[in-house]
């Protein structure tokens, strides 16, 4: 066997992971139930029923993909926020930094979140379950760090917090559940780091100097 031969053998995915490759993009595209188990196999070229030797079922396998995103610690918010808050330039420095991880993380794992938000809004028992132990917690902190912000004097004290926080996250994850339609008839993607980077540039500066 030749070296190129070998390398292709152990690049090749799995059985397994050629699944829930399959079933990361078939899912994200046309949602959980609109796939069948014959066209899951069929694109990740596996026999039909390794999908219940591997996953139990197809819910099975979209649990899996839904533990995979538990996994991954979208970002460590005390790193981000810990310490005094001594000016606006630095509420809006903190401000941008959170939004930055924020949208990378997004960007980085887009399919794997568009299921997510899709199965949630169907009320999916899987993605209720996972939701307070990944982005609760990261709104909350968020929601915290405009507190201090607001206690030290950098935000009006008129300015509801809770409505603020919504304001500045709710642009982010609304392009990332259009993503499609922002792609295809705005020109806009959170997969654009340009774009992307004026985003959150913007936000930042209406955080720290318009409220």
């Amino acid at each position: 066997m030749s070296a190129a031969d070998l390398k292709k053998k152990i690049l090749k995915p799995t059985k397994r992971e050629a699944l829930k490759c399959a079933a990361l993009k078939l899912f994200s595209e046309k949602g959980f139930h609109a796939v069948s188990t014959k066209e899951l196999s069929e694109k990740a070229k596996a026999n039909i029923s390794l999908i219940s030797f591997y996953f139990g079922s197809k819910k099975g396998l979209l649990q899996n993909l839904f533990e995979e995103l538990s996994q991954h610690q979208i970002f460590d918010t005390d790193r981000l926020f810990s310490g005094p808050i001594n000016s606006r330039e630095e509420l809006e420095q903190k401000t941008y930094n959170f939004l930055k991880e924020l949208t990378d993380f997004f960007s980085q794992h887009h399919e794997l979140l568009i299921l997510f938000f899709c199965e949630l809004e169907l009320e999916s028992q899987e993605a209720q379950d996972l939701f307070p132990k990944t982005f609760v917690g990261l709104y909350q902190s968020f929601m915290a760090f405009l507190e201090k912000a607001k206690s030290q004097g950098l935000i009006s004290a008129e300015t509801d917090i809770e409505i603020l926080s919504l304001r500045t996250i709710s642009p982010i994850s609304s392009l990332l559940r259009s993503f499609k339609s922002s792609k295809q008839h705005f020109h806009i993607s959170l997969k654009n780091p340009e774009f992307r980077e004026k985003l959150i540039a913007t936000i930042a500066k209406d955080v720290a100097y318009k409220n």
